[in-house]
Parts: structure tokens; sequence; C-alpha cells
């Protein structure tokens, strides 16, 4: 739509200066004006520009669009594996992926499907850690080893959260401390922070062509029992490598 615009307005542009040369007569007062000289003198050059201007837009439009694509495809996969492995509209579980930020500082999320809503809401970026043996979740511990993880932990639904760990209750503190050593989680404000804390997790590696890890798809689950991932274990890999394959990573 917005490359149909500039394509419009450019037109419109040198339809215009060639209008303005068909009926020139410098005799006129609309010619004498500053504004209509200054384009009758330099047209081609604002014609160049113009064509510089549209080309890039193009461009640019061409990449997001592209972006648009490669993210509503993805969805509609995340879509099939909730659908056809995570008991269908069961709004407990949902599917993400999480790729590297640029700087490879921070995971963040490219695409979720669940229902009823498959927004990312904050915080959309988990810090990747530095210090070696210390995840960021089970998130960060798949990015970092490059190998499917599961894990479950007991609810902390309820749990008021403190500032520190220490200043919580000696009760939440020890449920708190659990569930951060199950889901391997090493920074507390991380967790602290989060919107939704499931208790159950899979997590496995998405590998590029060139045999790195381009992301992370991440299934959780925050039903108070044990969530049974055997049924997308099965196939998770063949996903994983269509997302590769189609994505051209």
């Amino acid at each position: 739509m917005f490359k149909d615009i500039a394509t419009t307005v450019l037109t419109f542009i040198i339809g215009a200066i060639q209008l303005l040369y068909v009926c020139l007569d410098e005799k006129k007062p609309f010619y004498q004006l500053g504004v209509i000289k200054f384009i009758m003198e330099h047209s081609i050059m604002i014609i160049g520009i113009s064509c510089i201007i549209m080309i890039l837009l193009i461009i640019i439009c061409y990449f997001i669009e592209k972006h648009i694509a490669k993210k509503k495809w993805l969805s509609l996969v995340l879509k099939e594996i909730v659908d056809k492995y995570l008991c269908g509209m069961n709004y407990h579980t949902r599917v993400t992926v999480f790729t590297p930020t640029r700087n490879n500082k921070h995971l963040k999320c490219y695409v979720r499907f669940g229902y009823p809503q498959n927004l990312c809401p904050k915080p959309r970026k988990i810090p990747i850690s530095t210090v070696e043996g210390k995840y960021i979740g089970v998130i960060g511990k798949c990015y970092t080893e490059a190998d499917a993880v599961e894990c479950h932990s007991e609810s902390l639904e309820g749990i008021n959260f403190a500032k520190t760990l220490d200043k919580n209750v000696a009760a939440n503190k020890e449920k708190i401390v659990k569930y951060m050593t199950e889901t391997y989680i090493s920074d507390y404000n991380v967790l602290a922070k989060m919107n939704r804390k499931s208790t159950n997790f899979y997590a496995y590696p998405i590998i590029g062509k060139d045999a790195n890890i381009w992301g992370v798809l991440i299934i959780d689950n925050n039903e108070k029992k044990t969530y049974d991932f055997a049924p997308v274990k099965e196939v998770i890999k063949s996903y994983t490598d269509i997302i590769s394959l189609t994505l051209e990573i």
C-alpha cells in the first residue's frame, strides 16, 4: 500500500512538471512565482531525486513485506502445532519462537501463537547469560547448548514478589528458589518481571543451514499439573527443519 502511494506521488510530480513545460508562458504572473521558477530550473534534479526516493521506498517495502510474510507463515505453523499436538484451543498452552537480537545480548519474541491471544507482552527480551553454566530460563539454556530442554515445576500463583529474593517471606522464598532451579532461571529480577510464570516447558533449537542456532521454539504451559509433551516431541524436529528450510535461515 505504501509503495503504491509513493508511486502515485512520484507520477504526480513528474506529470505536474511536464504540464508546466507544456503550458509554459513566462509572461504570465503564475510563472513568475519563485517556487515555480525553482521547479522549472531544477526539474531534472527533482525528478531524479524523486526516482531515487521511490526506488529506495520500493526496496524497503519489499523487505518489510517479506518480513511480515515470514511472520504470518510462521504463525500458521505454530498454530498447526497447537491445534494438532497441544490440545487445540487450550489457553494454558502456547508456542513461541525466540531469536537473538543483533548484538546477541538478548533473546526476543519473534512470533507467538496461543489462544486466545498471540501477543508477546513485556518483557519481550530475555538476557543471554555470559556466565558458563548459568542460564536465564529454559530458552537461554536451549539457545546456549543448542539442545532440547524439558522441565516442570510447581506453580507460583498467588505469590507477591518482593523487590529482592531475600525480602520474600521464608515460605515464598523456598518456592521461588525451587522454581528458579527447576526452570534454569539464574536472575531473580527476570523472573519477578515475567507476566506469566508457566509450570511446564519444552524448548527445541532451530538450526540454520550453517549449523548454527538461529532461534528457539519453546512450548510453555501454566497448568498446575505436569503436562505431557510426548505427542509434540515426536514431530518437533520435522517442524523446526521445515521452518529452517522455508525461511532460508
